[in-house]
């Protein structure tokens, strides 16, 4: 660098290349924008003399770099959402509901329970019910529950709601016994009745007798399968 020292051993020159006063570096400002280049023995002044155009390109970088953080935070925020309608339809169908010993809970009477569901991640609780028996004897009743949730103080109370319940077809994967309700969903204390999807849902021999012309069959092996699909507004 011509910096007029003499004899600098070779295990010494990168030493010396940090501290030599010719040796050319960078402004410590080049990341916001100062391209200057100069001596080493040169920096104090130059932080001096450039205080006022530093702080103007500091400014700059601050603004650039806000605007980055603020357009990735949109970004994230609308693959959120996308994510949150792709859950939201993952979930709309729930998974299928059996309700075993038909015979037995006929004889008995009473209602069943099904396991407690959710219309959708951080939704409304809920559960279906069904009384094999039925209200009238003749017919098997569904109803539906509303249930205390976990995510209850996120979601607006009073709701509505239109519930779609299918009896399956354990013949065919077509022709299920669909029935569509529009529930007003009151925010739950307990165990809170919704509505009914039918007191007289099915007939029992409906519900055992293979129908030739339909191709269906309700009752295989003792057992009913139920699927719901919950839809708020």
């Amino acid at each position: 660098n011509a910096c007029g020292i003499q004899a600098i051993e070779r295990g010494d020159l990168d030493a010396h290349l940090l501290q030599c006063p010719l040796e050319e570096i960078e402004c410590e400002f080049s990341y916001a924008g100062c391209n200057v280049k100069l001596a080493f023995e040169d920096v104090e002044k130059h932080m001096k003399e450039c205080v006022q155009q530093h702080l103007v390109l500091l400014s700059a970088k601050f603004r650039e770099c806000q605007e980055q953080l603020e357009k990735q935070s949109r970004e994230n925020a609308e693959r959120i959402q996308d994510l949150q309608k792709h859950m939201q339809i993952c979930y709309r169908f729930c998974p299928t509901i059996c309700v075993p010993y038909y015979a037995h809970r006929r004889k008995a009477g009473g209602w069943w329970h099904s396991p407690s569901l959710y219309t959708h991640p951080q939704g409304y609780k809920f559960r279906i019910a069904v009384n094999c028996k039925g209200v009238y004897s003749t017919h098997i009743s569904v109803s539906m529950d509303a249930l205390r949730g976990e995510f209850d103080g996120q979601v607006l109370w009073p709701a509505n709601a239109t519930v779609t319940l299918q009896l399956l077809n354990q013949e065919s994967g077509h022709g299920h016994l669909t029935v569509t309700r529009r529930f007003r969903w009151p925010k739950p204390a307990k165990a809170t009745y919704i509505g009914f999807f039918g007191e007289r849902f099915i007939s029992h021999g409906e519900l055992s007798e293979f129908n030739p012309d339909l191709h269906t069959r309700f009752l295989i092996n003792d057992s009913l399968f139920f699927r719901v699909r919950v839809e708020m507004d």
